[in-house]
């Protein structure tokens, strides 16, 4: 049967196309793994990789609070210590990779992320979220959060269509609430987010997330107490943009 043709089968052909990519982990990764610990609780960057040849810090994070370990978008993580949640944003991959959530999982992590990345997981191993999805742990609270592109990259295609393909995370532990942006631009919904301590914040820009100039106006409203830029390219000056026009509102922590 032939298949039929369709604006939206076309357009995700043109994405598949976009984001073809090769990820390693890059020469210039730091030997000294960053920390950064606050009441009680402890992350930690997945340092430097490289995406098609060029120097990238990921969104890649390992949360410690007590004696749960959460992991954000795993990508050519160090170490093998056993995730017990596992969060994915979207699938683009530098953001999924199955190949290491399965080396971070054992038989009780639980991943959690949107439906495009279910086919995957067994249910019962998978919790699917969209925008506004709450969910009550044990050990922490999670909301799903909106993260979407304004602007196409090319033509019509958005690299992240609003909706519930791509999210961002508020996680909340030890009475401390973390943003996770995920891939997004500056978009209405961050206004609602309420208080932060620890803002995780995609800076890099290229139509792809958040420029510096938005990403410090976002700091600027939500005024958390520690922000760590991530999702740019090295050695542009982007991170360092970001902190200047930040300013003196959060503490920004470089994780290189």
């Amino acid at each position: 049967m032939k298949k039929r043709f369709s604006l939206r089968s076309f357009t995700e052909m043109l994405l598949q196309k976009c984001f073809r990519v090769e990820i390693a982990r890059s020469a210039a990764r730091s030997a000294e793994r960053r920390w950064l610990n606050v009441s009680g609780l402890s992350l930690s960057s997945g340092g430097t990789i490289c995406i098609n040849k060029a120097d990238f810090f990921p969104s890649s994070f390992r949360i410690e609070f007590k004696t749960k370990v959460v992991y954000v978008d795993p990508v050519e993580m160090e170490g093998s210590d056993a995730a017990d949640y596992i969060l994915i944003t979207h699938n683009h991959p530098d953001h999924f990779s199955l190949e290491e959530v399965m080396r971070l999982s054992r038989e009780d992590t639980i991943v959690i992320g949107p439906g495009s990345i279910a086919e995957y997981f067994p249910p019962e191993k998978m919790h699917v979220l969209k925008p506004g999805s709450k969910i009550m742990f044990p050990d922490f609270n999670l909301e799903a959060v909106h993260a979407y592109n304004l602007k196409p990259v090319f033509l019509w295609i958005k690299p992240h269509q609003s909706g519930d393909a791509c999210l961002g995370y508020v996680m909340e532990a030890n009475g401390i609430r973390i943003y996770h942006s995920g891939d997004t631009d500056s978009i209405p919904e961050l206004s609602t987010i309420g208080k932060i301590d620890v803002a995780l914040l995609a800076v890099g820009g290229d139509k792809l997330t958040m420029g510096p100039e938005s990403a410090a106006s976002i700091v600027h409203a939500m005024r958390p107490t520690y922000t760590v830029p991530m999702h740019y390219s090295t050695g542009k000056g982007i991170a360092e943009r970001f902190r200047e026009l930040a300013g003196d509102v959060t503490c920004v922590e470089m994780m290189e």
